[in-house]
């Protein structure tokens, strides 16, 4: 069953949402704080978390960077009222996956706290596949040590594999060349599994929303 944070410092609000939720099958985990939220990521595996734009002590916005500082794996969805929506927009541009606006309708709320759980279900899986990928891949591709020379090279493989361009690795034959050949292929692979998710939830919610909100 997926859980649900709830973070509003509003305990009408929380509790009318946390009701709708749970009508609908969800294990609901209420926050009246963000601190109360980072708290309960930490001690429980949360599927999506939906929160206030505002409140008092941490902003939705703030919470989500510091979700993101922590690289927790989970969907945010920000509350916000009808003249804050430019706020929601930056959020959705710092990584949350959709905003609600307040008062919502029963309805849309529904629909995209479902897109959102299948959203996190599907990068999960996803992140899973990649894993196997890694760890089925050939033995004679992992770099083993930590000397300086090591580490200086898992780190030039790190900087090339964030990049598309054309990289030359010269050496004797047999000298070992195909080791961080292989680990660069590998590690864009991943980079770009990992960007088409992204990519693929952003455009979705582009298709219903205007980001040119000024």
């Amino acid at each position: 069953m997926m859980k649900i944070l709830v973070v509003d410092d509003e305990e009408g609000m929380r509790k009318s949402l946390s009701i709708l939720l749970e009508s609908e099958g969800y294990l609901v985990t209420e926050a009246s704080s963000g601190t109360e939220a980072l708290k309960a990521l930490t001690e429980d595996a949360i599927d999506l978390v939906i929160a206030d734009m505002r409140m008092d002590s941490m902003s939705g916005i703030d919470l989500l960077e510091h979700i993101q500082n922590r690289r927790i794996q989970v969907p945010v969805i920000i509350m916000t009222a009808y003249g804050t929506i430019q706020s929601a927009v930056t959020a959705m541009q710092m990584g949350a996956c959709d905003f609600i606006i307040k008062p919502f309708e029963y309805t849309d709320i529904l629909y995209k706290t479902k897109r959102a759980i299948d959203w996190h279900v599907s990068n999960k899986e996803t992140a899973e596949m990649v894993m196997a990928k890694a760890e089925a891949t050939d033995d004679s591709l992992m770099i083993m040590g930590e000397s300086q020379s090591i580490k200086s090279l898992k780190d030039m493989i790190r900087k090339f594999s964030v990049n598309d361009f054309p990289v030359l690795i010269t050496g004797e034959t047999k000298a070992g060349g195909a080791l961080p050949s292989g680990l660069v292929d590998l590690t864009r692979s991943i980079a770009d599994i990992c960007s088409a998710m992204k990519q693929d939830a952003f455009s979705g919610w582009n298709a219903r929303y205007d980001l040119s909100v000024s």
